[in-house]
């Protein structure tokens, strides 16, 4: 009996919403993270 891994509609909506809120929230601020070795506090 084969695996199924496709996601349900409810985990694909959970997947594009982590998606969104890091490229909204995270990206933007991300290299400076990197570059400073500094913890995002806020």
């Amino acid at each position: 009996m084969p695996l199924d891994f496709t996601l349900t509609p409810e985990q694909e909506d959970i997947k594009a919403l982590a998606h969104e809120f890091a490229e909204k929230e995270i990206r933007p601020v991300a290299a400076h993270y990197d570059e400073t070795e500094d913890f995002p506090w806020p």
